[in-house]
């Protein structure tokens, strides 16, 4: 059961660099599997487990493209999306920094 203290980040700004040769430098968050783009399997999990809200973290170049996914697939879930410039090499933490206002919960999942 989720409660209001656990609050769910998505982290999918990676480029995708040790797999070139799949994503051709296409943005990694958004190949397809079995039809659907990568991204939309935590958001269906999250949502799943009982999660209304996630923040989400993407690459600055799609960010437009990804505030669409719940609609466009029909997932409830709220995202909060926030674009990463992807100009200079940002790690997890790096990340994590930028959304730092955003994270409000008690215990980050």
């Amino acid at each position: 059961m989720v409660t209001s203290d656990i609050q769910a980040v998505v982290l999918a700004a990676g480029k995708g660099s040790r797999m070139l040769d799949i994503t051709g430098g296409a943005v990694k968050c958004l190949l397809t599997v079995r039809g659907l783009p990568l991204l939309y399997f935590p958001l269906k999990m999250l949502e799943k487990n009982g999660f209304q809200n996630a923040v989400v973290t993407v690459p600055d170049s799609v960010k437009s493209e990804v505030i669409k996914l719940p609609e466009r697939y029909k997932l409830s879930i709220r995202l909060d999306v926030v674009g990463v410039p992807m100009q200079e090499e940002w790690g997890t933490l790096d990340t994590l920094r930028h959304i730092s206002d955003k994270l409000t919960g008690s215990d980050i999942l």
